[in-house]
């Protein structure tokens, strides 16, 4: 196994408006998780709303494409999260899970900027099983 993961846009805060969001956002969340649920055995009860988007990759070529396609698709609501961006916590988030031992990725300076210009917040998670390659 390469890479895989996604790329994910998460609004989370408290008493979001799901609908709203939806039809401002004008995408179908993959899932929501309301203050209260349960989110996993692991991490427990959900402190906050939570609306995420996610999109996936199942190679490290594809994760800048994918990460430049959701930063497209998000683009026209850019009004709209920049306005909730100071009521909730509003990020792009990118999973990566590896056999490898080291990850790592470069993130372009112009989706830095882009990121910037949306008021998202980057947040990075990695999981590697701690592999060896050859490569």
């Amino acid at each position: 196994m390469d890479y895989t993961g996604s790329w994910s846009f998460i609004i989370c805060g408290n008493q979001l408006d799901f609908e709203e969001i939806k039809e401002k956002i004008k995408l179908i969340p993959t899932r929501v998780t309301r203050k209260g649920d349960i989110k996993s055995k692991v991490t427990g009860v959900s402190q906050y709303d939570i609306w995420t988007y996610e999109q996936k990759f199942v190679s490290r070529s594809e994760i800048m494409e994918s990460m430049e396609n959701l930063l497209k698709i998000l683009k026209p609501s850019q009004e709209y999260i920049h306005e909730i961006a100071n009521k909730f916590n509003v990020a792009m988030r990118c999973y990566i899970q590896s056999d490898l031992a080291q990850v790592g990725m470069i993130i372009p300076s112009r989706m830095v900027v882009e990121l910037a210009t949306m008021d998202l917040n980057l947040e990075i998670s990695i999981f590697s099983w701690g592999g060896v390659s050859d490569v």
